[in-house]
């Protein structure tokens, strides 16, 4: 779920929308990592017939426990060539594209690209080699 911020009046079909999904930002979504994380994002549609394209451009960040549970490596999970690792809060930003066609009223087609790069801490950490992770989605929506 978006929460949208019209900068725009409402009486203009251009709006740049400032959105927190799914509302991560507000209640910092929690999970079995006990951590907590937040994302900004900010993004806009422009059309162009049946096509719509929306850049993005999102933060994410990520606190200490959530980076410690996915990144880090405890005492008792060290080894020789492991060392431990406990990693801090960073932000990770993200920048994609979504891609949406309709080719009848009640079709549609999504493709949608992204990279994100990694914060700090967790691109430093042992258990990572790579600090961009990429994503490409695509998903077909019929509107009953």
């Amino acid at each position: 779920m978006n929460v949208p911020f019209t900068a725009t009046p409402p009486s203009r079909q251009q709006s740049v929308r400032l959105c927190v999904a799914p509302l991560q930002g507000i209640h910092l979504q929690r999970w079995h990592s006990e951590g907590r994380r937040a994302r900004l994002q900010l993004d806009r549609r422009f059309a162009a017939g049946s096509f719509g394209f929306s850049p993005r451009l999102a933060a994410q960040w990520v606190d200490s426990k959530y980076v410690d549970y996915y990144y880090g490596v405890t005492q008792h999970e060290a080894r020789s060539w492991c060392a431990a690792y406990e990693g801090d809060s960073t932000v990770n930003v993200e920048l994609g594209m979504r891609i949406d066609w309709q080719p009848a009223p009640r079709h549609a087609v999504f493709i949608d690209l992204g990279a994100a790069r990694m914060g700090s801490t967790i691109k430093n950490g042992l258990l990572v080699d790579e600090d961009i992770q990429y994503g490409v989605g695509v998903d077909y929506f019929y509107r009953f």
